[in-house]
């Protein structure tokens, strides 16, 4: 499982844009998959895929940050809402819900459930 501190410190990575970070909390084989827009597997991939990612925004933050145990020892949800600052000053705010796979305290499965539309929409529009 992942404790309380480890999920602090991974979205605390993700809020500075940190990819190589972000990376060090995955399985070297492990995957990332950001709802229809991303599905990459290696940690130097998703590290790669991550940066490409966070280049394309000024900031983002998460919030309301809450995390639950699946119960199998292997299974943990991550909810809350993330605001997307776009270079455009557009500004995003969706929920989300992930879904970790967690081998030998690192994830070899990071899914996240999320409707990407209207962050997709405001980066071309």
């Amino acid at each position: 499982m992942l404790s309380d501190g480890t999920i602090k410190g991974l979205f605390a990575s993700i809020d500075a844009m940190d990819a190589i970070k972000f990376a060090s909390f995955l399985t070297e084989d492990g995957t990332f998959v950001y709802g229809t827009m991303m599905s990459v597997t290696g940690r130097s991939a998703v590290e790669e895929a991550v940066a490409g990612f966070f280049g394309t925004l000024s900031s983002l933050s998460h919030r309301d940050v809450r995390s639950w145990d699946g119960g199998d020892g292997e299974t943990v949800f991550v909810g809350g809402e993330v605001t997307y600052v776009l270079p455009n000053e557009k500004m995003v705010e969706i929920p989300f819900m992930n879904k970790f796979i967690v081998r030998d305290g690192k994830i070899s499965l990071y899914q996240v459930y999320t409707d990407p539309t209207t962050l997709i929409q405001a980066m071309h529009g």
